[in-house]
């Protein structure tokens, strides 16, 4: 019996407007280690967030060009450590100096190991003491010269479940950094992104839970110093729809754009309603970082000034009519459309790459790879071939897929033994 992990594209839709932000505020310090209740958010209002730096998009993305390109040299699995076998609960992650593995080995333990682009351990196992209800590693991220890793649990004690979420700091060399927090995101079942790593944090958007009664959005904003981690969170009226959040970094700026292009959240203080034509796009893009060297407001319509402004791509329309469009948005939320357009199958400009999204269905011994490349909202492009067989693969739905910047990784487990395997280029 094969059992998939399903994966889901963020498809960008146009909305109508949300209404402006109401609060920010700070929450510092590791959540209670032995209570599943999430911490009270300050009612403290800040004037900023600090800016968390650069994104690293641009080389954590595979893309059809650099997996053409990927080392195939054959070797067996390698093994990283011991696993607890009923629930693995696996994830990796490469940054710019080598990647981290983190695993669930035993109850109340996470264990983590750097290891090489090659998928070789570089140093050491590592266990970590981790709440002892929770149950899931919910992924990973690798920012500049760190990771943080989190860790999910369903609390059931309510009328509805609630999802927990923590999150714990790692050195290269998989050193912890300060204790495990709990990310605020208050009574809701599940949340919407986790953007991809930036030099020293992340941004993750939670939206509001009908089934807990939390009518607002949450925008967190998770910071990563060698000390631990620290987060401010900013709640904003629920779109009409669902929020699709994209994310984009600048040294100096951390920007959230919600519901398609219908709202965009700078520094986790502003939430202004995007102008311009974008209620009519189907699809939606934004541009990972953009220098962001001016101030938020500081442009004018028709600027193309790239530090004011984030590049994106939209598709006007999925059907044959569609066109792919670019323009750039303002930091104070206008949006100046080109006029020029392309068929919505062409392939994607600087700075823009179509990203390859993995969907893996596992057999005994076996794992297949459906990958597909696409911007956000356009056709699904030309399918990516990476079918291969791993001997003795037990993790079924635990089986996750890498990009090391160098080659593809499968990281899975055999029995008890999390492994490591090149994906061959068949």
């Amino acid at each position: 019996m094969r059992l998939p992990l399903v994966l889901i594209l963020a498809a960008a839709c146009g909305r109508e407007s949300a209404p402006p932000a109401q609060e920010n505020a700070p929450v510092n310090g590791p959540g209670p280690a032995s209570s599943p209740v999430a911490p009270p958010v300050s009612a403290a209002v800040v004037a900023s967030v600090p800016p968390i730096g650069a994104s690293l998009a641009s080389f954590l993305t595979p893309t059809p060009a650099n997996l053409s390109a990927r080392k195939c040299d054959s070797k067996t699995p390698v093994a990283i450590g011991t696993a607890d076998q009923a629930n693995p609960a696996m994830a990796i992650a490469f940054g710019p100096s080598n990647g981290l593995v983190a695993w669930t080995s035993r109850p109340g333990r996470l264990a983590v190991r750097p290891v090489d682009r090659a998928g070789e351990p570089t140093g050491p196992m590592r266990e970590v003491e981790v709440p002892a209800e929770l149950s899931r590693t919910h992924g990973m991220r690798a920012l500049d010269g760190k990771f943080l890793v989190f860790l999910s649990e369903t609390d059931y004690s309510g009328p509805m479940p609630v999802l927990r979420l923590f999150a714990l700091a790692f050195g290269t060399d998989g050193a912890p950094l300060g204790s495990p927090l709990q990310i605020a995101i208050g009574e809701r079942g599940r949340i919407d992104e986790i953007s991809d790593g930036a030099a020293r944090g992340v941004l993750l958007f939670a939206g509001a839970s009908p089934s807990t009664n939390v009518k607002t959005g949450r925008l967190v904003t998770i910071s990563v110093a060698d000390d631990g981690i620290s987060q401010t969170v900013f709640d904003l009226p629920q779109p009409s729809k669902r929020a699709r959040p994209l994310f984009s970094f600048a040294k100096e700026h951390n920007v959230a754009v919600l519901g398609g292009g219908g709202v965009i959240v700078v520094d986790g203080k502003a939430s202004l309603p995007i102008q311009g034509e974008s209620l009519r796009f189907k699809g939606f893009g934004i541009a990972p970082q953009f220098d962001g060297s001016s101030s938020p407001g500081s442009s004018s319509p028709g600027s193309s000034s790239p530090g004011s402004s984030i590049p994106f791509y939209a598709i006007t329309s999925f059907g044959d009519e569609g066109k792919l469009r670019y323009g750039s948005l303002s930091l104070d939320g206008t949006l100046h459309l080109d006029k020029k357009e392309f068929s919505k199958d062409a392939p994607l400009k600087p700075p823009f790459n179509p990203k390859v999204h993995w969907a893996t269905s596992t057999g005994a011994g076996t794992v297949e790879v459906f990958s597909s490349t696409s911007p956000v909202g356009a056709a699904l492009g030309t399918p990516v071939d990476l079918t291969a067989t791993i001997p003795d693969l037990s993790s079924g739905v635990w089986t996750q897929m890498a990009w090391s910047g160098e080659q593809v990784l499968v990281l899975h487990s055999a029995g008890s033994t999390v492994r490591l395997a090149l994906l061959p280029c068949t």
